[in-house]
């Protein structure tokens, strides 16, 4: 009967703890939107445009085939992550999450931008002369281990840790996937 009690309750704690974690991933959507424009395609994403962030369907028009890449790899799907989703119902303070699977996110607030790693989140909003300025990164694994904190810490420590090499003389920038030979 204790068993019984014990796993009833274990589904209780799961159940609610499902719920919490769908109302403010909602709430912080519903936020991040305020006035923001919504515009979608055929691809089914959605991306909120708001403040100085214009999303990557902005960037779409010029920069295709990169769009294409990053449009089908894990950092476009980082907020929708089925692994993800579960990491966010045990995290002690979920909000500390969308740092590193939103573009845009303040802390201050607890508010993003933009759902998912889109351009933006690591060229930064796009700049009001752009084609004409350029919307560099900088290309230090230090850079992508902001987020990817346990591949940098391996990278530094294993035979790859070199001072001349970087995250992308391996990995495609866009797709993060390795170079095919």
């Amino acid at each position: 009967m204790f068993n019984n009690m014990r796993q009833k309750s274990s589904q209780l704690v799961f159940a609610i703890s499902f719920i919490i974690v769908v109302l403010t991933v909602s709430a912080t959507l519903m936020w991040s939107l305020d006035s923001a424009a919504l515009e979608n395609d055929r691809s089914g994403y959605s991306t909120a445009v708001s403040g100085d962030y214009q999303g990557p369907y902005c960037c779409r028009d010029c920069h295709e085939t990169e769009f294409d890449a990053w449009s089908r790899s894990s950092h476009a799907q980082a907020i929708i992550d089925p692994l993800f989703q579960v990491d966010l119902q045990k995290a002690e303070q979920p909000y500390e999450c969308f740092a590193c699977h939103t573009t845009g996110y303040d802390k201050a607030s607890g508010r993003f931008q933009l759902a998912g790693v889109t351009c933006e989140a690591c060229h930064g909003p796009l700049l009001p002369n752009h084609p004409e300025q350029l919307m560099m990164i900088p290309v230090s694994p230090d850079r992508c281990g902001e987020c990817h904190t346990e591949a940098l810490a391996d990278w530094q420590t294993g035979q790859h840790g070199q001072p001349d090499q970087s995250c992308i003389d391996c990995h495609q920038v866009h797709s993060w996937t390795p170079p095919t030979s």
